[in-house]
């Protein structure tokens, strides 16, 4: 039998939180007592119970890419769209071709390949080399070419020039200074594009990760907020020292799970 959950909206998506603990009965039938204060404690119990339990796995394929160009890439694509059967292969083929991962592939270098298609050239290459898919009514590779020419003119070109930078230069940068000024980049993209750039201390606050905190304990993180996506990092950072591996990994392993959780219908 499903138990009933807590529908919240979230910008114009309503997702329904599946409750593993935390439920009280009332007169008014069952429900769920919450609390906005986080027990950071169970809530590293709760996945390292996950963990031990081997219902968490690492992924031994985790992608590290070697260039900032396809970082960039893969960070705006994967909102809103299937990652394992849509943005891997359009990485790993389509663009490939043109531009195959390297480290010494430059941001210039991308930026140079759209321009290379001239007179709408984002909706060519949209449709000969990525995807057509939108994000904050923009297409995707619009937004990429507009991040990578933010990142160019802040003398970033390769993947290298982010992992000299000290952390709190870093963040500004990632953090601070591209989601103002690039629409379709918000905090939680910001984030994932910091992991994907090698900061791997850094989790994607997702709508998926979001849920799967959501039934760990009485605490309902809101999807958005920046001190409740710092606790969920806080809280895996945690875990993953413990296991000897990395925030950005075990974020990944945990997303792997919720996919297979969602195709389930669990």
């Amino acid at each position: 039998m499903d138990l009933p959950g807590q529908e919240r909206v979230l910008g114009w998506e309503v997702i329904r939180v599946p409750v593993v603990l935390g439920w009280s009965h009332s007169n008014q039938g069952l429900r769920r007592a919450t609390t906005s204060t986080p027990d950071v404690a169970q809530l590293r119990w709760g996945i390292e119970s996950l963990i031990q339990r081997r219902v968490i796995r690492l992924n031994p394929n985790f992608v590290v890419w070697q260039s900032a160009a396809y970082a960039v890439v893969d960070c705006v694509y994967s909102a809103q769209a299937n990652y394992s059967g849509g943005v891997l292969p359009m990485l790993r083929v389509r663009l490939a071709r043109r531009l195959p991962d390297d480290p010494n592939l430059a941001l210039s270098a991308f930026i140079a390949d759209v321009d290379g298609f001239g007179p709408d050239k984002f909706e060519r290459y949209a449709r000969d080399v990525l995807t057509r898919q939108v994000l904050a009514r923009r297409r995707k590779v619009e937004i990429c070419y507009d991040v990578a020419r933010f990142l160019v003119q802040r003398r970033c070109e390769y993947k290298r020039d982010f992992q000299v930078l000290d952390g709190q230069t870093l963040d500004g940068l990632i953090l601070g200074e591209l989601p103002n000024a690039i629409r379709g980049i918000g905090p939680t993209l910001a984030r994932y594009l910091l992991m994907l750039l090698g900061r791997e201390d850094h989790i994607k606050p997702d709508i998926m990760m979001t849920r799967f905190f959501a039934g760990l304990s009485t605490w309902i993180p809101r999807y958005g907020h920046q001190g409740d996506a710092e606790t969920m990092r806080t809280v895996i950072r945690e875990v993953a020292g413990g296991m000897g591996t990395s925030a950005a990994r075990l974020d990944n392993a945990i997303w792997l799970h919720q996919r297979a959780q969602k195709r389930r219908g669990a």
